[in-house]
């Protein structure tokens, strides 16, 4: 008989950038803010906004892994818009999951998406009895199946390991109408939020997650929200959703900064936070005001006259 052990891991206490990465680089401006800035006393929400490829994952997990050492969450789950960009993040997280807790824990990591099964070496499959105790074994070396069967064989389960990946459906579908609604929200209540791509969703999905803000504060949790383009005013209903799980007072953000750390306790003073992007993704675009209608169509028609016949057919 195996058993399968359900309480949480201890986080690492000494874990810093170069340690959770294998880093031989220093951390950006956003990497570096977010592993030294103060942290509040209770549940918290911060926006991450930076440049595409410029390391907002990393910023957000030496957060969490802050955040859980601070007593905010005795875990994490990783929310995605797609399951491609799910599965991408499981393999990233594979590399360094086990360092955000002591050397000694045996944390789970697993998988929530419709089309897990899809995914090699996580799914629970028919092998000797030798082979199987690896399945149901999260050891300290490297393990090609990180996940138990208990949490592989069912999404909603998934929420309740250590560390969970999934899309954003998975944590949505606990505060909907459905049916073990109740056990997602157990799994979420514990975890540190991390909602990544956060402008990828419309109108009606952004409505469900400020929904599922104020779920996740109103049982203590907090939340890291990450995006390369999120505008103020969603930023304002997501704080303001988050805030109102705890009956807290709304909020007004005014900083337009980019790249920006947004730090929103449930209760004092907001702290948003001008950083610096890395070199190597620094753009410059000449902007130039044109005064009319006519004269911006002139210049259209001259920019089309001088790009090369396929560039138009491809963009007409």
């Amino acid at each position: 008989m195996h058993t399968l052990r359900m309480t949480p891991s201890k986080p690492n206490q000494t874990a810093n950038f170069a340690t959770l990465f294998k880093a031989k680089w220093p951390p950006s401006s956003a990497q570096a803010h977010c592993g030294e800035f103060e942290l509040p006393a209770g549940p918290m929400l911060v926006f991450i906004e930076d440049v595409t490829g410029s390391g907002k994952t990393e910023s957000a997990l030496l957060l969490a892994q802050r955040m859980m050492v601070a007593g905010k969450g005795r875990g994490l789950f990783v929310a995605l818009p797609t399951t491609a960009t799910a599965n991408a993040m499981y393999e990233r997280m594979a590399e360094c999951y086990r360092r955000l807790f002591v050397t000694d824990a045996e944390p789970s990591l697993a998988l929530a998406h419709g089309r897990g099964s899809c995914m090699k070496d996580f799914v629970p499959r028919s092998c000797p009895r030798a082979r199987r105790r690896v399945l149901f074994e999260v050891r300290s070396k490297p393990c090609r199946r990180p996940a138990p069967p208990f949490f592989a064989d069912d999404r909603r389960k998934a929420l309740l390991a250590d560390v969970g990946i999934g899309t954003i459906d998975q944590a949505l579908l606990g505060v909907l109408p459905t049916k073990y609604a109740t056990l997602r929200q157990l799994g979420l209540a514990s975890k540190i939020l991390i909602v990544d791509e956060a402008h990828a969703y419309d109108a009606y999905m952004s409505r469900e997650v400020e929904r599922l803000l104020t779920f996740h504060a109103g049982m203590g949790g907090s939340a890291i929200i990450l995006s390369a383009t999120l505008p103020r005013r969603m930023k304002e209903q997501y704080a303001r959703a988050f805030r109102g799980g705890r009956h807290a007072d709304g909020v007004a953000l005014r900083c337009d900064a980019y790249p920006l750390v947004t730090q929103i306790p449930m209760r004092g003073a907001i702290t948003e936070t001008p950083l610096d992007t890395r070199e190597d993704l620094k753009r410059s675009v000449a902007v130039t005001r044109i005064q009319d209608c006519d004269e911006a169509l002139e210049r259209v028609a001259e920019a089309a006259g001088k790009a090369p016949l396929s560039l138009i057919f491809a963009t007409a």
